[in-house]
């Protein structure tokens, strides 16, 4: 079974809308039974927030780590790397969003992987699986797939439905990224 990791993505104590789409669709992708799904959250995680996720998902990884207090595209691209190495994951999901589209990339070049950005649907049973992106302001759409992997994708919010909750909540683990603090050049001095 091959995994996917959902990245998480919260705008204070509120999840935002296009993770809560990404879990919908890890839910139906699981039900396939192709695939198994695991909502990953780098970094602070509010209370709130981690109970949302938890009935949507069977399980959520709280990813921690002192480089992650404060956000830096090189820390969480670090610790996503790391984490997807470390568990062999097929693929990566996560929304279009602007921290995605600032850190993704850089995750793309450490696992020296391919990356579909602004997908807007997917074809997830076909062989090889392929995403749908559109081009030239929207005249275009494109169907983009991957040679190899890990894949990374990110999905434009909106673009595919919320789901309902799961019955029961699903596990918690935590994973400590093990960054070596000299690793992140950036460093943030106020907010």
């Amino acid at each position: 079974m091959d995994k996917v990791l959902i990245l998480m993505e919260a705008k204070g104590a509120e999840l935002r809308k296009v993770s809560f789409e990404l879990l919908s669709e890890g839910l139906r992708l699981a039900e396939g039974g192709r695939f198994s799904s695991e909502a990953l959250f780098l970094g602070k995680l509010p209370g709130t927030v981690k109970e949302k996720i938890l009935h949507y998902t069977e399980k959520l990884v709280h990813v921690t780590d002192p480089v992650l207090e404060s956000y830096t595209a090189e820390g969480h691209a670090l610790a996503l790397a790391g984490y997807a190495r470390e568990t062999g994951a097929k693929m990566i999901l996560a929304g279009a969003t602007q921290r995605g589209r600032d850190f993704l990339p850089r995750v793309a070049v450490l696992l020296q992987t391919g990356i579909a950005s602004d997908v807007i649907g997917a074809r997830w049973n076909a062989d090889p699986m392929t995403f749908i992106r559109p081009m030239y302001g929207g005249r275009v759409l494109a169907e983009v797939s991957f040679s190899a992997y890990p894949a990374i994708v990110t999905a434009r919010p909106n673009s595919f439905g919320v789901g309902a909750p799961l019955t029961q909540k699903g596990e918690f683990a935590e994973f400590q990224a093990g960054i070596p603090p000299e690793q992140v050049k950036t460093s943030v001095i106020k907010t």
